[in-house]
C-alpha cells in the first residue's frame, strides 16, 4: 500500500468468528512500527517499545482507526484480535510529494507499459485506490495485495491495459528481478484530460540520438544502485526518480516535457544531461 506523507491512512479491521459471524463487542489493536528506526506509534508519538492501539467499532464487525505518516519511509502496520485469532499484517510504503502524478478520464482504458531491463521474469503491477485501500484484482476490487503479470509485446516490452471504475487516485507499481521499480499516481476523474506517460530508459535515449546513458564506471564497469534524477526544466521540480541495476541500466515512467537527468552515487563523479520527451 502506498500513501503520501502527511496524509491521513485508514486502517481497517473486520473480525469474525469461526462460523464468520461478525463480531461487535471485541477489543481488536493494531501495532504501527517505523522500519527505519524500529520505533512505534502509540497514537501521539513514537516510542521505542511496542505499543497497542485500540481500533474503534464502526460497524457490523468493522474496526477502524486512522494514522497519519510524518515520514518517507516504510512502515508495518499489524492488526489483531487475540480473542478471535486473526493477524494482519500489511507494509505501507509513505513516498514524498515529488511523485510524478498523471491526470486521467474515468472510462477510458490507460495502458501501463514497462521496459524489461535485463529482468528474466515476468514483470508484475499492482494497482491500488489510495483512498478506499483497495487492490484491483484484473476482474474486481479486493482488500488485499494483488500482483498481477504484465503482458509481454516483444522483446523486453510489457504493458498491462486497466479502465479506471471510478473517481479517486491509484497508485501504479511496476517491478521485475532487474530492481527497476517504477512507481507513479494516476489521478482519476471525470473532467481529467488522459494524457499516457511516456516510459524513458538507458535504450530509449540510445535509440533517439546515440546517447548511452548506461551508467559505467572508467573501466566501463556496470555500477549498480546509482542515482537518476529528473528535473522539470520549467517548474524546477523533481519530476521522477529510479535507481540503476546490476548492468547499469534505469527505467523511470515521466510526462512529455523538457527534463534535465542528473546521475549520481557517492564517491563518482555526476553527471547531468538535457532532453525533450514527447
Amino acid at each position: 500500500m502506498f500513501v503520501k506523507v502527511n496524509t491521513e491512512y485508514l486502517i481497517s479491521l473486520l473480525v469474525v468468528d469461526s462460523n464468520g459471524n461478525r463480531i461487535i463487542n471485541d477489543l481488536p489493536v493494531v501495532i504501527i512500527k517505523n522500519l527505519q528506526n524500529n520505533s512505534y506509534w502509540n497514537g501521539m508519538f513514537w516510542q521505542p517499545t511496542i505499543s497497542e492501539i485500540i481500533l474503534n467499532h464502526i460497524s457490523d464487525g468493522v474496526y477502524k482507526t486512522e494514522f497519519t505518516p510524518d515520514a518517507v519511509g516504510l512502515y508495518e502496520i499489524t492488526t489483531k484480535s487475540d480473542l478471535y485469532g486473526i493477524n494482519k499484517v500489511e507494509i505501507l510504503e509513505v513516498y514524498d510529494t515529488n511523485i510524478v502524478q498523471y491526470n486521467w478520464k474515468i472510462g477510458i482504458p490507460f495502458t501501463a507499459k514497462y521496459t524489461n531491463i535485463g529482468g528474466s521474469d515476468t514483470p508484475l503491477i499492482t494497482i491500488c485506490d489510495t483512498k478506499n485501500n483497495l487492490y484491483w484484482n484484473e476482474s474486481k476490487w479486493v482488500s488485499n495485495p494483488t500482483n498481477i503479470e504484465m503482458v509481454s509485446n516483444g522483446g523486453d516490452v510489457y504493458s498491462y491495459d486497466f479502465t479506471p471504475t471510478h473517481e479517486a487516485e491509484y497508485s501504479i507499481f511496476m517491478r521485475s528481478t532487474d530492481n527497476a521499480e517504477i512507481f507513479y499516481i494516476l489521478s482519476v476523474s471525470e473532467e481529467a484530460e488522459a494524457i499516457q506517460p511516456i516510459i524513458i530508459n538507458n535504450s530509449v535515449f540510445k535509440n533517439q540520438d546515440g546517447t548511452d546513458s548506461t551508467i559505467l564506471d572508467e573501466r566501463n564497469n556496470p555500477i549498480n544502485g546509482a542515482k537518476i534524477t529528473c528535473y522539470n526544466v520549467l517548474t524546477k521540480e523533481v519530476e521522477a526518480r529510479c535507481v540503476s541495476n546490476i548492468k547499469g541500466e534505469w527505467s523511470m515512467a515521466i510526462k512529455p516535457g523538457k527534463y534535465m537527468f542528473v546521475f549520481e552515487k557517492e564517491g563518482y563523479m555526476s553527471v547531468t544531461f538535457e532532453r525533450s520527451v514527447m
